[in-house]
């Protein structure tokens, strides 16, 4: 049989809401591609989709022990991540965002995913430190200035106004008066 034919015919499937059909199509060529990360991929964002968290962590897991490739771990590892969260195991999904974020290091977007889902999976102060160092290392000023707000509004979140407002304080200091990163920054120490 042709399994690239198979998750051809499920892709489709999947997309028009028959996620029974999708399933099973996946299913079948994750057996007759043991070794291919992909089917049980995809499998696992139908179960996903369909709230079977339990069938889609498990589904990630067989993917991931295939050992995908650089792109295809990430996404996995993001959806197995979620997919956890999901199902109210947060200390779970802590363990796949510290993975992710060990095994993709030097890429700042992974990073910012890292910190989203942290926050996603709970941990404020872990997301609000992985969003203080995000704009401490990025070299995007539009991109620095977003990050330290986040960083700054998780203090608020987390009842640290002083320090909230210092930090958005030191941040304003390094921007031009008039652009509106300023009048943005400044917006936010006045809703503070």
């Amino acid at each position: 049989r042709d399994v690239t034919g198979v998750q051809t015919c499920a892709l489709p499937i999947s997309q028009r809401g028959r996620e029974v059909g999708a399933a099973k199509a996946f299913a079948s060529a994750e057996k007759l591609r043991p070794s291919d990360p992909l089917p049980a991929f995809y499998l696992a964002r139908v179960l996903a989709a369909e709230h079977d968290f339990v069938g889609a962590a498990a589904a990630c897991e067989r993917a991931l022990s295939k050992q995908p490739q650089r792109a295809e771990l990430l996404e996995v590892s993001q959806l197995l991540a979620q997919v956890l969260t999901r199902n109210g195991q947060q200390a779970e999904a802590l363990k796949v965002w510290l993975r992710l974020e060990t095994q993709f290091a030097t890429d700042a977007r992974v990073q910012e995913r890292v910190a989203r889902g942290l926050l996603d999976a709970g941990d404020v102060d872990a997301a609000r430190a992985r969003f203080e160092k995000l704009s401490k290392q990025s070299t995007d000023p539009t991109a620095r200035v977003q990050f330290a707000i986040k960083a700054a509004e998780l203090q608020l979140q987390a009842k640290q106004r002083d320090e909230a407002i210092v930090a958005l304080d030191r941040l304003l200091d390094g921007l031009k008066p008039d652009s509106w990163p300023a009048r943005l920054v400044s917006q936010r120490i006045e809703e503070a």
